[in-house]
Order: C-alpha cells, then structure tokens, then sequence
C-alpha cells in the first residue's frame, strides 16, 4: 500500500526505489500510521506512500516532498464523509496520538501525516489546509466545537 500508484507505468520503478528507504519505511508505519489505526479504531486507506522523483514531479507534487523520503502518507478513511474526514483531521490534531510534523486536510478529500523524526529534526505539530492553491494554519478545536460547526 505505500509504494502503490495509479501511474502504472512508474510501478515498477517506484517500488525498486522505494526499497533505499526501507528503514523510513517501516518508521513511518510502526511509529505513525498503525498507532494511529489504533488510535482511530478503523482502517485507514493508503492513498500516496512513497513517490520516486519521477512520479512525484508528474502528479505535481513538491519538490521537497517528504513523500519521496518515505516519511509522509496521504490516507482516507472508508465510508466517510467530508464532515467526518475533517472531525478525524482535527482529532488526531487536537489529540496529538503520534508524532507528526505535518498533518494537512487537503481539499477536503483526504488527509497527509508526515514526519522528521527518522532525519534527527523535531516535529513540528503543525495543522494546515489546503485548499489547492493555499495554506493555512489550522488551530485544533475540541471535539464538541467541531461537531457543532
């Protein structure tokens, strides 16, 4: 699941390449994402893992992408909606289960985690949205306040 794409010409390659960050690998899924399948009590659905440069570059993702280091996931839960997609986002930024640097709500489709931890760098807790042209910073809100928004 975390080197899988759409991009079926770049499969190969992207999983060959994915093997020179093993150890990012299985940080980021024993230290990030199964902590928070637990924490969540539901599946969670991979949707961009790893990115070789190459895939990376043709979907338009950053330059700087943690994607391409094996440190950042992109994810859906099954059978949710917007509102409730956004209610886990600020949960798990509200409620800090794992650490992470970033933790984005991406035009309100799914949800990116990355983190540092693995190049001896601090996370950074940060909560942002984006919209498809722009970030903002996302202050966490307890539960009772989201769902009555």
């Amino acid at each position: 699941e975390m080197t899988n794409t759409q991009q079926r010409d770049l499969l190969h390659k992207n999983r060959e390449e994915a093997l020179k960050y093993i150890e990012n690998l299985k940080f980021l899924c024993e230290n990030v994402l199964e902590p928070l399948r637990e924490f969540l009590n539901s599946p969670i659905i991979i949707t961009s893992g790893f990115r070789c440069p190459e895939l990376n570059n043709r979907i338009g993702g950053s330059s700087r992408s943690y994607h391409m280091k094996v440190l950042a996931a992109d994810f859906i839960l099954p059978h949710t909606t917007r509102e409730e997609l956004f209610e886990v986002f600020n949960r798990i930024a509200f409620e800090k289960p794992v650490s992470f640097d970033q933790l984005i709500f991406e035009m309100g489709s799914w949800i990116h985690i990355s983190t540092r931890e693995p190049l001896n760098l601090s996370n950074r807790y940060q909560a942002l949205t984006y919209n498809g042209s722009s970030y903002a910073i996302y202050t966490p809100k307890p539960i009772t306040e989201v769902a009555n928004v």
